[in-house]
Parts: C-alpha cells; sequence; structure tokens
C-alpha cells in the first residue's frame, strides 16, 4: 500500500474483469497519515543525518477516492486543516475535472471530521425523525421527506443481534431503479458504497467503496454493550463524502444522470427491528458544499 502506486483494492479487480476493457481503470493510491517520534542521533556518521523520524503508528485517511492532501495550522480551531483533491478516475477523459474538500484531523485520538465551518452552510431548520425502528413486518426501507441534490444527514443507529445491514439509499427515484446505497455491514465489519445502480452509463467505473470500520463493546455493570453507529453523510451533487464515529471517513462520486433521483431512505435488513434510528436529522438545499 502507498500514497501513489501499490496493490489494488481486492474488490476492484473482479468488478473490472467482468466488465468492458474499454472501462477507466483508476490509479492505485490510497491516502494515508502516519505519526512518528523526532530522535536525535548520538553517533553521527555524517552531517545532514543528526536528527531523524522513527515511524510510531499510521493508518488510511479516506478510504475512497480522495488523495493528495495539502495541510495547514489553523490557529482559529487550534488543529490542523486539511484539503483534499477528490480524483474522477471513474469518468476517465468524459469529464475530467478535479474539485476538492476540506476536514480537520485529530491525529491524538487518531480522530477524522469535517470541518466545523460546515455546519454554517446548514438551513436553520432540518427535517427531523426518532425512533425508526428497521425492518419491520411491512417493509425494509423507510422513506424520508427529504430530497434534493445537495444535503447533509446525521444520523445515531443502534445496531441489534441479527443486522444483516445497516444505512441509506441516497439520491434514488420512486422505484429505486436509480440508487446509492451506503451501509454498514455488522458481520464483515465494513462500510460500503454500492454504486452499480448510481446511473445508466456503461462506460463509467462503478465499483464499490469500501473500508474497514469497527463498533466497539464495551462492558457496563456486566453488560456487553455496542456504540451506535454515528454517520455524517454530505451530497453535493456527484460527489458523496461518509464519516463514521468520528474514526472513518470514505469519499466517492455517482455520476448521476437522473434527474428524478431525489430521494433519501433508510434501511436495514435482518432480523425484526435489528436496527433502530434513534434519531435522524437532514438539511437539504445546502448548494456548494465542496465547491
Amino acid at each position: 500500500m502507498g500514497s501513489e502506486g501499490g496493490h489494488e483494492r481486492p474488490w476492484v479487480k473482479p468488478y473490472l474483469d467482468a466488465r468492458p476493457k474499454t472501462l477507466p481503470k483508476r490509479t492505485t493510491r490510497y491516502c494515508l497519515w502516519l505519526s512518528g517520534s523526532l530522535v536525535k542521533n548520538k553517533a553521527l556518521v555524517d552531517k545532514g543525518n543528526e536528527v531523524t523520524m522513527a515511524h510510531d503508528m499510521g493508518g488510511i485517511v479516506d478510504h475512497g477516492c480522495f488523495y493528495a492532501a495539502n495541510t495547514f495550522f489553523d490557529p482559529r480551531l487550534e488543529g490542523v486543516i486539511g484539503a483534499l483533491h477528490s480524483a474522477l478516475d471513474d469518468i476517465g477523459s468524459i469529464r475530467a475535472e478535479k474539485c476538492s474538500e476540506t476536514r480537520t484531523f485529530t491525529v491524538e485520538t487518531l480522530g477524522i471530521r469535517p470541518i466545523p465551518e460546515l455546519t454554517r452552510l446548514r438551513p436553520s431548520r432540518p427535517i427531523v425523525l426518532d425512533l425508526i425502528a428497521l425492518p419491520n413486518v411491512k417493509d425494509t426501507n423507510y422513506l424520508t421527506p427529504a430530497r434534493g441534490v445537495s444535503w447533509e444527514v446525521e444520523a445515531g443507529i443502534s445496531i441489534r443481534d441479527g443486522c444483516d445491514a445497516v444505512g441509506l439509499f441516497i439520491r434514488h427515484n420512486e422505484d429505486y431503479k436509480t440508487h446509492t446505497r451506503i451501509e454498514f455491514l455488522p458481520a464483515s465489519e465494513e462500510i460500503v458504497v454500492v454504486r452499480e445502480a448510481s446511473n445508466s452509463a456503461p462506460d463509467i467505473n462503478k465499483c464499490d467503496e469500501r473500508g474497514p470500520f469497527t463498533l466497539f463493546r464495551s462492558q457496563n455493570g456486566g453488560n456487553d454493550e455496542v456504540e451506535s453507529l454515528q454517520l455524517r453523510i454530505f451530497c453535493d451533487n456527484d460527489l458523496v463524502e461518509i464519516y463514521a464515529n468520528d474514526r472513518f471517513a470514505l469519499s466517492t462520486t455517482i455520476y448521476q444522470d437522473n434527474r428524478e433521483a431525489l430521494l433519501i431512505s433508510l434501511f436495514a435488513t435482518g432480523s425484526s427491528e435489528s436496527a433502530v434510528f434513534q434519531k435522524v436529522k437532514i438539511w437539504s438545499g445546502m448548494d456548494g458544499i465542496f465547491t
């Protein structure tokens, strides 16, 4: 794994092998971070090597398409601000543009979250939904009243034993023939973005985006408790950003071509009421989130 080059993600190659050779292929790259200690060398062999950096820990900043981070220290926030680029490899030279988005990194606590200033783009009143248990006897999905191409979703989800998958359908039409699915899979401990039905174009790479994510367990009075899944999702036209529990980020593009695909739904599969959306807030009409 490297910031430029390395092994391709294991689910991408089978996807491309099963499709026409003309489908655009991504440049294999990963957006990484590392933390280390500065060490003063006592035995100097040559000048210019008096201080070296020892690698202590590292990981992935973004599990999706973002790369080439540029950072600076913001004295107001007393933290590091990172601006990243979103590569449009999936569409080849059709619309070869790049956009950027800004987020904050708190390496000391291994955290990653959107830059706080994004909350200023929210309309004053969100759509609020409480205590939605899925799947129920009627359906696995719950259609929200929100619609649009630019919005933010905050969702707190309690997950019980028997839940196979839980998440959201975004940018879908009424019959779900056009949709993008964002899901957490408890068994494999992954967050996945399924893009296959996001548009009808045969020449766009629509492989899944995925990254490992684990919900922490703790003991409370002898009871085993699982933390809730806390999602923040931003959609600005074709660009989608997913954050989970302030320690996971995944970016992707969906290249929507259906003007009727403006809906957002909650969903869960598995045992009855094995996922409870404790509170969901949706701010729609947030044009220009990343531009």
